[in-house]
């Protein structure tokens, strides 16, 4: 039986910050069309964490939501406690390695799960039996995480038709080179360089070799969001990479449009690929669709 991931790490040199992470967050970072949400279609949360995403997500399309998260093995101990208590019960448990966001100010306001809906289970050994669910979404999840052992069992349990799609991706398309980097990078002078990683996520690498070698799997990502260092911008004609999503089948996901917030003012011409869909070239097969290629880059050397 694979050991149950550790929500936090003691031994990394940062802190986990947590902070609500309320339907309106999530359900903006995903970019999931209303499509997708068909009446009883089964959705698994995971990684949800202090969020109501689930919860309001099944009231509002009536789908089988449930939220997974190995911080629920203090499961009672929070949702049966005031949600005033709740951050109090966290940094008890964890003390100092927890820093928190938005939340001293509003301890009223965290948002919690339906607790019949809620299940602590382990990322690397989802609870659930395979093609279970016709989507699976994460949010915020892969830093604290090892990717190459949650990969695969996301993928597992999605039916074949399903899609799994993980926000906070953390990921650098080069278009100039065609070239997808799946870690937070550093560009400097003329080079790409290999520099210190913003978020460190685990197990990128591997992961995204596994994903590399299943060429029975298609992978999209969408470019939504412009670094904020224009050199970087309109130098290496780079844009921030998000979002993850997998597949089974051929159908090429759906996107819902960037917010009007997201768009620069002006720069929609300049930056024609904000918000726009892209295929990740998996194993030997030629893609079948006719959205652009980018080659994952998965050494750092």
């Amino acid at each position: 039986m694979p050991e149950d991931p550790k929500w936090i790490e003691p031994e990394l040199e940062r802190s986990v910050k947590v902070s609500p992470r309320e339907y309106e967050i999530v359900e903006k970072k995903l970019h999931i069309p209303r499509s997708y949400f068909v009446s009883h279609a089964r959705v698994l949360s995971v990684g949800e964490g202090l969020s109501d995403y689930s919860k309001k997500l099944g009231r509002k399309y009536k789908v089988d939501a449930i939220a997974l998260d190995p911080i629920y093995e203090l499961g009672k101990r929070i949702l049966n406690k005031d949600p005033k208590k709740v951050a109090k019960i966290l940094q008890k448990e964890y003390g100092e390695a927890v820093e928190y966001i938005g939340l001293q100010q509003n301890f009223d306001k965290v948002p919690l799960p339906e607790k019949k809906r809620m299940i602590a289970g382990s990322t690397y050994n989802l609870p659930f039996s395979d093609a279970a669910f016709d989507l699976v979404v994460t949010n915020r999840m892969v830093e604290h995480i090892d990717l190459s052992k949650a990969l695969p069992e996301l993928v597992r349990v999605l039916k074949p038709s399903g899609e799994l799609r993980m926000a906070g991706m953390f990921m650098v398309a080069q278009l100039g080179t065609g070239t997808l980097y799946p870690y937070q990078i550093e560009f400097s002078g003329s080079l790409l360089d290999w520099g210190y990683h913003t978020i460190q996520t685990l197990g990128t690498d591997k992961a995204f070799e596994w994903l590399q070698s299943q060429s029975a799997l298609k992978a999209y990502v969408v470019a939504d969001k412009l670094p904020r260092r224009s050199e970087v911008r309109d130098g290496f004609k780079a844009y921030e990479v998000g979002v993850l999503m997998i597949r089974k089948d051929d159908q090429i996901p759906q996107v819902e449009s960037l917010p009007q917030e997201d768009m620069p003012a002006g720069l929609d011409k300049k930056y024609p690929y904000l918000g726009k869909l892209f295929r990740i070239g998996l194993g030997p097969e030629k893609p079948v669709s006719t959205l652009p290629v980018l080659s994952l880059k998965t050494d750092t050397k």
